[in-house]
């Protein structure tokens, strides 16, 4: 269309400038009000939106003038993330534009039904569009040289936790993990679909649809419906953008094996629990639910834990002419939290796993790996634990990679650890702001991050920020500021709730030195919220001009009520049964490993070679028995007995773009995959130089005998137990001696 538009751009010019005088008369014909009895009638809205607006152009005066927050890149320090583009802001305002419409023509039929009739029909409109948009490869699921999409780096260490439980050794091969309730949702995704990681992806993106609808929730609480509305389709449109965006940048999106749009979820009904039990203190079992929706969080990221502390700050001030109450409450908010949690501690329990582990694990690895503090260690306490974090190093090393910022180091500008905490902040801060739209021009996707804009580049620092970029930034900041003001006026104190989660998490993050990308993914969205509120806000403003009177019951969700009296002792019943079904919620977790009974018994090495005979498989290979058991042997020699994950082939020269050995561009080709099984470690890399094999299979059966090393196992033979068996031998075929011959590693 560009050659069209170009050749009529006058006339669009005069029909725009048309429209807008006519447009303009109109309003100045029906108004009842000027914008002067407007803003004097918002003018609590408006104050609050300047002083909000005031603090945003303090910080960025600071960013400006020091460069913190930019200039000074360091170890897990990504870009912007997910992108918005503009017309599909116009497309999320005029959704909540048109309810504000039609929602008076609903009449007094029950509020009630028309959520019901809102929330499935965003579900079913979201699961539709993101289970269409097809799987992209990726960083973390590459297709290299036509490779099949397998997960890799991290999101290999989640898939491979559940394929653990799969071959009945337990999530995480019966070992301590504290994300466990992703693996535990793989693993129930892998029993429904098998190894079908297209159709597993899609099944996930269809549970992850529920979060649009969670969004249109909050929107209603803090402010209405149509802002439910709009902010539905915003996270709708930005869904789609992070499938379609995920080949090109580094982010999490609801067809990733990732943690980070699931713990975005988890915040968001942590958001809307918080809300709904505020607004209605004397129903206790919101309390436990809130906890418990904390904790199940928790479980996704720690970082979480953090909004606890602001929660209770929050509620003794809610509560303060009541004390009992608000005792009341921080009890059965943490009780809720602990009780969601304690099916998975009374499953590590037997391990010597403390109990609540989950809490504080994450926090003592930081401590140790960021902060240098030394100390009793989980794994000097806890032997059982030594394998599970051998085995998760080594999918994570390839990271570095990525994280690292060529040429750029942190420490010649910014060597002190809390100069690190304070400009992984404002990183976090910067990047939650650039997925607005920040041009003039309706760009598409591809454009906006390859060539509009820098922000999707980890090396970016600060540069190529003109007049109008700066316009439009002070525009969003603007739109955020008058959004808080809108919500301010029906919710008071309440209407901080989300902006203080908001700061918290990527101060938490911050803490542990890490910012942007799919980090401040699980809190970027609060800001969307703000910024549809102030667009929203401009909407309502321009139809009061034109004479539109809104019904009071549109606006007055979010009118926060007197603080009812809290009698006492409450009604223990209710919550009772709510810790009950907490509970069981929770056991969710550890039940997801209990259906498997284990595939692989632990066998000796000759009943091993005596398996493989009986099963005729050495009828298709030159060597027998007695030649295998020769050279096994050897100290070096290793056999495996497990499943084959993710099998991947490259030529000479080619790999990943990582340093993970041996994924990496190497000087010779090679079949790389993963066995896991009941030996030592649990899983093992494995690769064999030669040509590809069309048999090697993922999730088969398989014995591997190879020599041992520091990074993996070099494979000389793969028997494959499926039927038909086949035999892979490496090629050319060795000398039978350990270590087998190898190009020297780069």
């Amino acid at each position: 269309m560009a050659g069209y538009v170009t050749k009529l751009k006058s006339v669009i010019v005069w029909l725009a400038v048309v429209g807008a005088v006519t447009m303009l008369l109109v309003i100045l014909e029906r108004g009842k009000e000027s914008i002067g009895s407007i803003f004097l009638g918002s003018r609590y809205a408006v104050w609050e939106a300047i002083a909000i607006l005031f603090l945003f152009i303090l910080a960025g005066g600071l960013v400006v003038s020091t460069g913190i927050g930019l200039q000074n890149p360091g170890d897990y320090w990504y870009a912007s993330g997910v992108p918005v583009l503009g017309l599909q802001i116009l497309l999320a305002l005029a959704a909540g534009a048109f309810l504000l419409w039609m929602e008076p023509k609903w009449g007094t039929r029950s509020p009630y039904l028309l959520d019901v009739l809102m929330c499935l029909g965003i579900w079913l409109v979201t699961a539709w569009l993101w289970a269409h948009e097809p799987l992209q490869p990726n960083f973390f699921m590459p297709d290299t040289l036509d490779n099949l999409m397998y997960p890799y780096s991290d999101s290999a260490t989640f898939d491979i936790g559940s394929q653990f439980a799969l071959i009945g050794q337990g999530i995480f091969n019966g070992q301590y993990f504290d994300r466990a309730l992703y693996i535990a949702l793989l693993t129930y995704l892998h029993m429904l679909f098998g190894q079908n990681m297209d159709l597993m992806m899609t099944a996930q993106a269809v549970i992850f649809a529920v979060f649009p609808v969670v969004m249109y929730l909050i929107g209603r609480e803090v402010h209405s419906r149509a802002l439910g509305v709009s902010v539905a389709v915003l996270i709708i449109l930005r869904g789609l953008n992070s499938l379609v965006a995920s080949k090109w940048i580094d982010l999490a999106s609801p067809k990733m094996i990732l943690t980070d749009f699931a713990t975005a979820i988890g915040v968001a009904v942590f958001v809307f629990l918080v809300l709904k039990w505020l607004r209605e203190p004397s129903k206790w079992h919101l309390a436990v639910w809130t906890g418990s929706a904390l904790g199940l969080t928790i479980m996704l990221r720690t970082h979480v834990l953090l909004l606890l502390p602001v929660l209770v700050f929050y509620l003794w001030i809610k509560l303060r002419p009541q004390w009992k109450a608000a005792v009341l409450g921080t009890v059965l908010l943490i009780l809720g939290m602990l009780v969601s949690t304690t099916p998975w501690d009374l499953r590590n329990r037997p391990n010597g796993v403390p109990m609540f582990y989950v809490y504080y694990y994450r926090i003592e690895e930081v401590l140790r790996a960021r902060y240098g503090v030394q100390g009793s260690t989980p794994d000097a306490q806890l032997p059982e634990i030594a394998s599970v974090h051998s085995s998760r190093a080594q999918v994570q090393t390839g990271n570095l990679t990525r994280q690292r910022i060529a040429g750029l180091a942190a420490a010649e500008y910014c060597d002190s650890q809390l100069c690190r905490i304070v400009n992984h902040f404002f990183h976090n801060f910067i990047t939650s702001f650039l997925f607005l739209p920040t041009s003039f021009v309706f760009d598409d996707l591809w454009n906006t991050i390859k060539l509009s804009t820098p922000y999707w580049k980890n090396n970016w620092l600060g540069e190529g920020l003109g007049l109008s970029t700066g316009i439009f930034l002070f525009i969003n900041m603007a739109l955020i500021s008058l959004g808080f003001g809108a919500m301010w006026v029906r919710n008071r104190i309440a209407s901080l709730i989300p902006v203080s989660f908001f700061l918290t998490y990527i101060f938490s993050n911050a803490l542990a030195f890490t910012s942007g990308g799919r980090y401040i993914v699980p809190v970027d969205w609060i800001l969307g919220l703000y910024y549809m509120a102030g667009l929203l806000q401009l909407v309502i403003w321009a139809l009061k001009l034109a004479g539109w009177k809104s019904p009071p019951e549109i606006l007055s969700f979010g009118v926060e009520e007197k603080l009812p009296v809290l009698q006492f002792p409450p009604r223990f019943s209710g919550i009772f049964s709510t810790l009950v079904i907490v509970f069981a919620i929770g056991s969710l977790i550890p039940f997801a490993e209990k259906p498997f009974e284990r595939r692989y018994p632990s066998r000796s090495v000759d009943e091993t070679l005596v398996m493989l005979e009986q099963k005729g498989m050495f009828e298709q290979t030159s060597f027998d028995r007695q030649d295998l058991a020769a050279f096994l042997s050897d100290p070096q020699a290793d056999v495996l007995v497990g499943r084959l994950l993710y099998p991947r082939y490259y030529p000479a020269g080619m790999g990943e773009m990582d340093r993970h050995y041996p994924y990496r561009p190497l000087a010779f080709s090679r079949t790389v995959f993963i066995v896991i099984g009941p030996f030592d470690a649990g899983r093992q890399n494995v690769i064999i130089e030669g040509a590809p094999s069309e048999f090697l299979s993922h999730a088969s059966d398989v014995v591997v005998v190879g020599c041992k090393n520091e990074l993996n196992l070099d494979g000389l033979v793969v028997f494959e137990l499926s039927d038909p068996s086949h035999v892979y031998v490496r090629s050319p075929e060795p000398e039978w001696k350990c270590p087998l011959p190898l190009p020297p590693v780069p």
